[in-house]
């Protein structure tokens, strides 16, 4: 079950874009792409989020987040960053066996 934290970001970004013509948007993708299945994955989120949100631009740094967020960073600029979901269960120490 997907939370909306995503959707609700691209919202926003949508309000950031339309409030101001210099206003700028940048998500910041931090998923790695370690397999076929990861990279189509990342390929859907892109193309799907260039429909949703044609403003914003995608940056791709799933190690150095830090350092992108400080290259991004203008008061004209709203950052997102978007990390994947976790795999498995939250908390395993938790989980029904």
């Amino acid at each position: 079950q997907k939370s909306g934290k995503s959707r609700r970001a691209e919202l926003l970004a949508r309000q950031w874009l339309g409030a101001d013509p210099s206003h700028r948007a940048v998500l910041i993708a931090t998923a790695q792409p370690w397999d076929d299945e990861m990279r189509q994955r990342i390929q859907r989120h892109q193309a799907d989020r260039a429909q949703r949100v044609p403003g914003m631009v995608t940056v791709e740094e799933p190690l150095a987040l830090a350092q992108a967020i400080a290259q991004h960073s203008r008061p004209d600029t709203l950052i997102v960053v978007d990390f994947p979901a976790p795999l498995g269960p939250r908390n395993p120490c938790t989980s029904p066996s």
